[in-house]
Formats: C-alpha cells, sequence, structure tokens
C-alpha cells in the first residue's frame, strides 16, 4: 500500500535539484525538452517518489502541473539510467542522500 503522506516538501527537493542542474527554480517546469532541463526533472520526480515513501504520482503531479503518466515515466526513466549509468547513479544517488540528510521533514 503505497503512503499518501508528505514527508519532505516537493518545494524543498525542488530547490535542491535545480541547483544541482544549475536551473532557476521556475524553469523546471517549462514545457521544452531541453535535455539538462529535462532530466533535472525527471530526478526530482524519482527523488520526491522514493524519498516520500511512494507517495503517489498523483500527488507529485499535481505539485508539478503535470500528468500522472509522466510522473510515473519519469521514475521509470530515472531507474532505468541508474541500472545502465553508474556515473548517474552515483550523481542521483548522492542528490537523494542529500535530500533525506539535510532536509526538514514535513
Amino acid at each position: 500500500m503505497k503512503n499518501n503522506k508528505i514527508i519532505f516538501k516537493f518545494t524543498a527537493i525542488e530547490e535542491v535539484v535545480c541547483n544541482h542542474f544549475g536551473i532557476e527554480k521556475g524553469k523546471l517546469w517549462n514545457s521544452k525538452r531541453i535535455q539538462n532541463t529535462a532530466e533535472a526533472r525527471q530526478v526530482f520526480y524519482y527523488i520526491s517518489y522514493y524519498i516520500n515513501d511512494c507517495v503517489p504520482h498523483k500527488k507529485i503531479a499535481e505539485y508539478t502541473g503535470q500528468t500522472r503518466p509522466n510522473a510515473i515515466r519519469s521514475v521509470k526513466k530515472v531507474s532505468s539510467l541508474m541500472d545502465v549509468d553508474n556515473h548517474f547513479e552515483t550523481e542521483v544517488t548522492l542528490l537523494y542522500n542529500y535530500c533525506k540528510k539535510h532536509l526538514k521533514q514535513v
């Protein structure tokens, strides 16, 4: 059963991801498919999903203004990339661990 409670705020996770990728906070949800922005957006979904104990994708999508299928696709894409790209896996794991350690729980 999935968790419905948000443990870490999406805004705080967004800030960490934007800082890491060098993206302005408002630009993360831009509909343009610029690779750096798209990757950052996907990493945000992945971290938000797993750090909040598998909160429903719909909650994350509501925050981002995107669709639920987009959230699901993003989480799967990051998981797949982590399976084949050790550098990317390390990068995402470091971001996840940073959020887990430094962000305040709700």
